[in-house]
């Protein structure tokens, strides 16, 4: 029996030492991995401070500019235009999105939303007034499929969609 109580405390001493000696490779090699991490730190770091950039330069960004009136046609000018007319002289001033939803209408997408947008086109009624110079000179402008306009009848489905949204006549 007392052999038997020797052998269990052998075991359990060089248990204890085994773990011990475990311990100190595992925590040592840690602190050579915390030390290691300088360069995780520093990219952390850059991150931030990018971060924190962002934040201002989309805060700058989200400042209202003034907005000026959106005119149906463009006045009539003496010298003749371009072959390729200034965005921001076709129907005013460009706006960042559109006021009605102008991809309801069939073959208007997000794309040429944005850039009907661009060219100063927000509403179902400046679309639904469009002459045919105004046709012409918006497929120059944002260079859809020549006969898209009128193929797909977008003047008629502006008129529509502007009098059941506002309930008058474009």
């Amino acid at each position: 029996m007392g052999y038997l109580i020797t052998q269990i405390v052998l075991c359990l001493l060089v248990a204890f030492l085994l773990g011990l000696a475990l311990g100190w490779l595992l925590w040592g090699r840690r602190e050579t991995i915390v030390a290691d991490d300088r360069p995780l730190l520093d990219a952390r770091a850059r991150i931030g401070r990018l971060e924190a950039e962002l934040d201002a330069c989309r805060a700058e960004a989200a400042t209202p500019a003034p907005v000026a009136p959106i005119a149906s046609t463009p006045a009539p000018s003496a010298t003749p235009a371009p072959s390729k007319p200034a965005a921001a002289a076709l129907f005013g001033a460009p706006a960042d999105r559109p006021i009605d939803d102008l991809k309801v209408i069939s073959g208007i997408g997000s794309v040429i939303e944005t850039q009907l947008a661009g060219i100063g086109v927000t509403t179902y009624r400046q679309i639904a007034n469009f002459s045919a110079d105004d046709v012409e000179r918006v497929n120059q402008a944002i260079e859809v499929f020549q006969g898209r306009i009128e193929r797909e009848d977008w003047v008629a489905q502006a008129r529509r969609l502007h009098r059941d949204k506002y309930g008058d006549d474009a």
